[in-house]
Order: structure tokens, then C-alpha cells, then sequence
């Protein structure tokens, strides 16, 4: 059976909303990419013409890709709307580093108009934190932060963002 997305539902959401995908040619191991080029996660094949997938951090408004691991594709013929505002990390400069060091988190969404906000490394909570811009943070590596990888998480008015890579304390 050629694989084929009928239908996802609901077709507009935020990161980490979960999408019901119908189609055919469903099996395990098929993966859900999103625009742009962002792979969904826990996908779940229910049936041959079923399955769940949570939307990425990272994801814009357009049409979905499916992919098999026999290098099968579709795409939907409509597109998934992403609801504004988003949050999400793109990237960490460094993605290690000892405590008290100051590291870059970019993103989008870090807007906070007025507003506090908070950065976790893993369950630490920074305290020296610079809102450079919308795109951009300067975080200190908390003094309490004990070492071994974890993910940095922005807490903002317009929701939670995580990193998609793992920053290592040393």
C-alpha cells in the first residue's frame, strides 16, 4: 500500500500539541516531518492508516512530510497552522560550559514587553540573566548547577521553550 496522508486533525496548533495524521501505508518507523524540515516526536503508528505525532519545538506554518524507512514520502495538501505566538531555542553557543559562565540562547519568541521571565538549566534556575532581544539571551550558568547534560528551558509569557540539543555542565 503506497504511503498517503488523507487528513490530520487538529490542522493548526502549537509545539507539543498532539496531531492524529490519517492516510495509508502507515508503519512503524514512518517519520512526520514538519515545516521547515523539523521532525515531529512520539509518533505513535496505530494502524496502516493511523497515527499521533507531537509537534516539534521548532515549526513554522506549512505542509507536512511523511517519510517511511524505505525512503517512501507524501505530503499533505494542506498545510499545518502553527498558532502564534511561538517560543523555541535554536541554538546554544557554547553547549558546554563550567558554572558561572555566561552562554547565548538563541531562539524566537523571547519578547517579554515589561515582563520577567526565567531560564532553567535542567532544574537550575539562573539568576543572571540578560533579555538581549526577541532572538537572543545571555544566561549564566547557575552557582548551584551541579554537572552532567541537561536541557535549558525559557519560561516566557508566551509559553516554555526547550532546547533541542543538551548543554553539558562541567
Amino acid at each position: 500500500m503506497p504511503l498517503k496522508i488523507g487528513n490530520f486533525n487538529p490542522d493548526r496548533g502549537k509545539p507539543r500539541d498532539l496531531i492524529r495524521i490519517t492516510g495509508e501505508g502507515f508503519v512503524r518507523g514512518t517519520q512526520v516531518i514538519f515545516f521547515p524540515d523539523r521532525e515531529g516526536y512520539d509518533v505513535t503508528v496505530k494502524t496502516a492508516g493511523e497515527l499521533t505525532v507531537k509537534v516539534p519545538e521548532v515549526v513554522e506554518t506549512g505542509v507536512i512530510h511523511l517519510r517511511n524507512p524505505d525512503g517512501e514520502s507524501s505530503s499533505s495538501t494542506k498545510s499545518f497552522t502553527v498558532q502564534e505566538p511561538p517560543i523555541y531555542i535554536t541554538q546554544l553557543k557554547p553547549t558546554s560550559g563550567q558554572v558561572g559562565e555566561k552562554i547565548i540562547i538563541a531562539g524566537h519568541g523571547f519578547d517579554l514587553n515589561g515582563r520577567k521571565g526565567t531560564v532553567k538549566f535542567g532544574s537550575y534556575v539562573a539568576t543572571q540573566i540578560d533579555w538581549s532581544s526577541d532572538i537572543l539571551i545571555r544566561a549564566t550558568i547557575p552557582a548551584n548547577a551541579r554537572a552532567g547534560e541537561v536541557h535549558i528551558e525559557v519560561a516566557t509569557h508566551h509559553g516554555t521553550a526547550r532546547s533541542p540539543q543538551p548543554f553539558t555542565i562541567k
